[in-house]
């Protein structure tokens, strides 16, 4: 194609080979909780709201994937022209787990003060139609723009006086590099957004085994369990005792008998 305008072709050709859905699923799927507890089960992702804005304004919400393989599936099926994310609740957002976020039990547990406390102090006074809820949806990355048709990309802070919005990727340029894609903010989104993440998940999960196994009594010296360092320490004391024992019995041959010493002994 000659133009770089939004194309439901090309947008069918970008969800399906050029979006990271692995990358994305990575991110918004991180839990720290897990990292401490490995017999937990990661549901962050099923319970975080996905928005997708279809062709002709038609507008969804609260949809929720398990992966990344479903993510994709159900991007190439409704096609998106705008992706937004929302929050993370306590269950999945999918329809049929509704009637048990409302069930008579949890309303009962409602403070009904919470809202107006959120609202006065602590959320942000951005505008009328932000303010007043906070279901608010934020921009995805790597979502297409339906005018322009340029990859929303993710900046980094540290190069922000030399971004030019005029060189952001669209799904025509993409097209016709095909094989490059749009590997550069993929690999800086992967760098410096979901490495990190992962890092100080892996530094929680091993402050945490230590934790655990300074409690339970295990220890570990130089990356020894402790049933292997008595096993060891048994095998040197056998080693060192049958040494003291060689060497006495052959002292105890070589010794010539003292003056007065009985020789009627068994000794050898």
């Amino acid at each position: 194609m000659s133009t770089d305008s939004f194309s439901p072709e090309l947008l069918a050709l970008y969800y399906d080979r050029l979006f990271p859905y692995e990358e994305m699923v990575q991110w918004l799927g991180y839990d720290a909780s897990v990292a401490k507890d490995n017999s937990t089960p990661n549901t962050l992702l099923s319970r975080r709201e996905f928005s997708f804005t279809l062709e002709n304004d038609q507008y969804i919400r609260y949809k929720a994937f398990h992966n990344a393989d479903e993510m994709k599936t159900e991007m190439k099926r409704l096609m998106p022209h705008k992706i937004d994310i929302g929050a993370v609740f306590s269950v999945s957002v999918r329809p049929g787990q509704r009637p048990e976020c409302l069930s008579e039990e949890r309303r009962r547990l409602l403070r009904t003060c919470i809202a107006e406390i959120v609202f006065s102090y602590l959320y942000p006074r951005l505008d009328a139609n932000v303010s007043k809820q906070r279901n608010h949806l934020l921009k995805s990355p790597f979502a297409i723009h339906p005018k322009t048709g340029r990859v929303c990309v993710p900046i980094d802070p540290r190069r922000i006086d030399d971004f030019n919005y005029e060189t952001v990727p669209t799904l025509a340029s993409l097209e016709r590099e095909l094989n490059a894609k749009d590997r550069e903010y993929v690999e800086y989104f992967a760098k410096d957004f979901i490495h990190p993440i992962h890092v100080a998940l892996v530094k929680q999960k091993k402050a945490a085994a230590e934790t655990t196994a300074a409690l339970t009594g295990d220890c570990y010296v130089f990356r020894t369990p402790r049933y292997q360092l008595e096993q060891q320490l048994c095998g040197v004391c056998l080693a060192l005792t049958r040494q003291f024992l060689n060497v006495g019995c052959s002292a105890m041959r070589t010794r010539k008998p003292a003056v007065g010493e009985g020789l009627a002994s068994d000794d050898p």
